[in-house]
């Protein structure tokens, strides 16, 4: 029989702790792909739509700008938003406090579920560490049953060097991951922010 070395690695680990850990293997994988599509494609829009907004000087454009069928994009729905909650007769000011109640409201999707990788990469560590724990509990049982011999602390050693391995083997890049999707949500919402600030200016200058 031909041994597989990834398998034998998953064996020799436990199933009680290796296959919790791949569930969180894949689920951070899956976090991950989502968050990057999400924010690639906000980066995408938003660049488009305020390139539109941009060439616009007159006060009916500007509105229609984000009036049209929404992009998905947040600054685009934001504003969409505000306009049809300050009504069609809205002061300045009134326009200002609906930008900022839905900027409050949409921003926080920017970084939606990022905290679902934090939590991985801090639980999976821990569940590495048990089996540690359970694999040198192991080993030293088999010691005491069957005396000092390889026989007797392999499988115990094999579950805590393993559990541990792969623990960290998903900590670290989640983790890692975690702060990089982080750092890019703030560096879009900060560009939102200076965006609706334009365009509340703007607005203000053209009425």
């Amino acid at each position: 029989m031909v041994s597989n070395p990834l398998l034998d690695f998953f064996r020799e680990g436990g199933l009680v702790f290796m296959v919790p850990l791949l569930a969180l293997s894949v689920l951070s994988l899956a976090i991950l792909l989502e968050r990057t599509w999400f924010l690639a494609r906000q980066a995408l829009l938003f660049n488009r739509f305020s390139r539109q907004c941009g060439q616009v000087a007159d006060a009916a454009s500007l509105d229609a700008c984000w009036n049209e069928p929404a992009e998905n994009t947040i600054a685009h729905v934001i504003l969409h938003d505000a306009s049809a909650a300050m009504g069609k007769y809205g002061t300045q000011q009134t326009f200002e406090q609906a930008v900022e109640r839905s900027a409050d409201r949409y921003t926080p999707l920017l970084a939606e579920r990022l905290w679902m990788l934090r939590a991985i990469g801090q639980i999976a560590p821990f569940i590495g560490l048990t089996g540690t724990v359970v694999g040198l509990a192991m080993a030293f049982r088999g010691i005491a049953e069957a005396g000092l011999s390889q026989q007797s602390v392999a499988k115990g050693i094999a579950v805590a060097l393993n559990t541990t391995i792969m623990g960290l083997i998903i900590a670290l890049p989640t983790l890692f991951a975690e702060h990089t999707l982080r750092a890019w949500a703030q560096s879009q919402f900060r560009s939102i922010s200076t965006f609706l600030d334009e365009i509340v200016l703007r607005r203000g200058a053209i009425n």
